[in-house]
């Protein structure tokens, strides 16, 4: 699939069937992910794949927040599989790394048609304890990965020209 179509096609899908994703499509779309560039080649991600019944439960109840005045991640339950982006504590520019290697996995999920949505918001310490990450390392971002019932909506997004600058921001385009 060309490129852009992709990233046109990949959304934030918060609604699954309950099929279950295959464990090799994921390893698949995490081998693209881990191919994703990192500040000097750290490559300071790990990568959980979230399957177990319990777990996943556990998971889900961290996601799911407060922000104000509203509960986000609400869907949490009925998310078949999640994958947790973690990184090195120590790694320079993990947060840049780990957000590269997440877009070209969700990238990767759109390719094979399933859905996904990237999950910031959590109660950081409970979503760790369920998912047992050491000490040195940094629970960054959950995704959530599903087969999606929405449809493909369309994306609304600024004027590119309002945007671009050349040179020294505020130099509007040619």
């Amino acid at each position: 699939m060309e490129l852009l179509q992709l990233v046109k096609q990949r959304q934030s899908d918060r609604s699954y069937t309950q099929d279950k994703v295959d464990l090799e499509t994921i390893k698949k779309c995490l081998e693209i992910a881990h191919l994703a560039p990192s500040s000097i080649n750290s490559q300071p991600w790990r990568f959980i794949i979230v399957d177990d019944e319990q777990v996943r439960a556990n998971l889900a109840k961290a996601l799911q927040v407060e922000l104000k005045g509203n509960t986000i991640n609400k869907f949490a339950p009925t998310v078949p599989l999640f994958v947790a982006f973690c990184g090195e504590k120590d790694a320079r520019r993990r947060s840049f790394d780990l957000g590269a290697a997440v877009n070209y996995f969700c990238l990767a999920l759109a390719e094979q048609g399933l859905g996904s949505c990237i999950m910031g918001g959590m109660k950081e310490e409970e979503a760790v304890k369920a998912l047992n990450i050491p000490e040195d390392y940094k629970l960054e971002i959950v995704v959530a990965v599903g087969y999606s019932t929405q449809e493909t909506r369309e994306k609304n997004r600024k004027n590119l020209d309002d945007l671009l600058f050349y040179n020294q921001f505020g130099n509007k385009a040619k």
